[in-house]
């Protein structure tokens, strides 16, 4: 692990960044890379990067910092991130320099990824809540953040809102800063054509943002297909009330990508346990991707490009360390996987057989993580 040489209840726990980043990458998180994109930039690139930290201020201390500060939940971040997402889109497209042609695509993808879990996080919180957006309990990931707060490294309870402003903050953060590196190195580059690598970029986020929607829709099916059949079975006359509570309780162990739901109409989640947050990932890359002739148009004509380009292309390499490690230890798979290999038995075998994060039409190269153990994240064998 790689907190493994923190000691239990250590004030660094704080400052931790993600789940898996170690304490001596933390630097670069906090200090070189803001410096980085607020003060060496190009004029045109630190400007958008300085307006964009102040949309992100405004739009996080009101929907994000102030109810978490009041209720110690994180849950409204799932609301205030990809608002900040629209807000770089928006900052890009109205501000930027470059070739129109480049920033208004490159805009209009990100857009396009925020305003579409915006949406859903509001549409979903707020029917939940009857749109007071006051919830009882924290989403299951972000208690599990509670327990491995605690529980595994010690600290108390009593500071868990500091910690939660702290992570909230880290979003925000976020998204002024790395988030915003792709998009806005493309709406200040004013090369008039565009390169093929960003085109194939452009072409790799659709093929990822598609494969995370058709993960959504499927997700959604399986749970009406659930709501339909626990309906047929408390309607059913010929049960008894046993076999009908037995029939319940058999249907809320299911298990998304396991017999009966693992047919076509299923079938990302016959790939690999979390293929939303593999499509949330790739469409990142895709977004890097197409960023990297402008990387070297924007930054490589400065007078510091020699050291200039090294550094941000740094930053946009972190965009996905740091979204890998959010999706699949921090906030994504493992909380998630935490409760499921609790509640459901047939996750386990699930588990066991299914990878967890890359599909399976993805080789498996060395260095790649699967976490096919049953009880994974903490898998006792």
């Amino acid at each position: 692990s790689r907190m493994a040489e923190l000691p239990r209840g250590s004030w660094l726990y704080y400052l931790e960044i993600g789940a898996k980043i170690h304490p001596l990458e933390w630097p670069l998180v906090y200090a070189v890379f803001p410096f980085t994109v607020f003060c060496l930039t190009p004029p045109p690139l630190s400007q958008l990067f300085r307006a964009n930290a102040l949309v992100q201020t405004l739009l996080f201390l009101p929907l994000v910092q102030l109810p978490a500060l009041l209720t110690s939940k994180l849950i409204y971040v799932d609301i205030g991130w990809p608002l900040g997402l629209c807000g770089i889109a928006l900052t890009a497209l109205t501000s930027g320099e470059g070739w129109w042609l480049r920033r208004w695509v490159a805009s209009t993808l990100l857009l396009l990824h925020g305003a579409r879990m915006a949406i859903g996080a509001v549409a979903m919180f707020g029917s939940a809540s009857n749109f007071t957006f006051r919830f009882d309990e924290d989403l299951p990931r972000y208690r599990f953040a509670r327990v491995r707060w605690e529980k595994e490294h010690g600290m108390p309870a009593s500071r868990w809102w500091l910690k939660v402003q702290h992570d909230t903050m880290q979003q925000g953060f976020a998204n002024a800063t790395l988030l915003a590196t792709p998009v806005f190195l493309a709406a200040t580059n004013p090369t008039p054509h565009l390169a093929p690598l960003e085109v194939f970029g452009w072409l790799l986020w659709l093929g990822a943002w598609g494969f995370e929607n058709t993960a959504d829709v499927q997700k959604l099916l399986f749970l009406s297909e659930c709501k339909a059949k626990a309906a047929a079975i408390a309607s059913d006359s010929t049960l008894t009330p046993e076999a009908k509570a037995a029939a319940k309780r058999e249907l809320s162990l299911s298990c998304l990508g396991m017999p009966p739901f693992a047919g076509s109409k299923y079938s990302v989640w016959t790939l690999c346990r979390h293929p939303n947050y593999f499509g949330e990932w790739g469409s990142w890359v895709g977004l890097v991707v197409a960023a990297a002739p402008s990387l070297f148009a924007v930054c490589g004509t400065s007078e510091s490009g020699r050291y200039l380009v090294p550094s941000m292309g740094l930053v946009l390499g972190y965009v996905l360390r740091l979204f890998y490690d959010c999706l699949v230890w921090w906030t994504g798979a493992g909380p998630a996987e935490h409760f499921s290999g609790l509640k459901r038995p047939l996750y386990r075998e699930y588990q066991r057989t299914v990878r967890c994060f890359w599909p399976a039409f993805i080789p498996s190269l060395p260095g790649m993580e699967h976490h096919m153990e049953p009880g994974w994240p903490h898998a006792k064998q």
